[in-house]
């Protein structure tokens, strides 16, 4: 697997703000490249936020649980959903942040369920059929929803 990654710089003025307290959906790693920047990091009330759960900015500053100095060269790793915000000190300060775009399981499944077609796989007609009476209820799986969910993982297969 891989992820997607982004690089964004930023020249923030002296005793100056960039962004409000905010989390991102994704890891994001800073690197320090010019003077130094007042750190303030916390935790988020959501739990490895999706692309659909994106900071509420109407929200009032959060109290920090850390705050640090990043100095010229240093390098921090923030997991999504790590709230932060940062000032620039005396000087213009500029740092690089590496977004690295999670692979969530739940976007595996989806997209392996998206690319596959019960119209033109071998075993579409099984996979079109009604499931019988009582399936679930049973606790097992009927032959014809075995040969689906056999054409599905072949028609996964297939795309790596």
């Amino acid at each position: 697997m891989s992820a997607r990654v982004q690089m964004n710089a930023y020249i923030t003025p002296a005793v100056s703000q960039g962004f409000k307290a905010h989390y991102d959906t994704h890891d994001v790693f800073v690197v320090q490249v010019h003077a130094r920047n007042a750190g303030r990091i916390c935790k988020s009330s959501y739990d490895l936020p999706l692309k659909s759960q994106p900071y509420d900015e109407s929200l009032p500053e959060p109290e920090p649980d850390q705050e640090f100095d990043l100095n010229c060269g240093d390098v921090l790793y923030m997991p999504r959903g790590t709230i932060h915000w940062a000032r620039s000190n005396n000087s213009t300060s500029a740092h690089v942040t590496i977004g690295v775009h999670p692979v969530l399981y739940s976007q595996v499944i989806s997209d392996a369920i998206a690319g596959f077609s019960p119209e033109t796989s071998a075993s579409g007609r099984h996979c079109r059929s009604d499931l019988p009476p009582r399936t679930i209820c049973k606790a097992r799986w009927p032959r014809h929803s075995l040969a689906c969910l056999a054409a599905c993982r072949q028609s996964c297969r297939r795309r790596r």
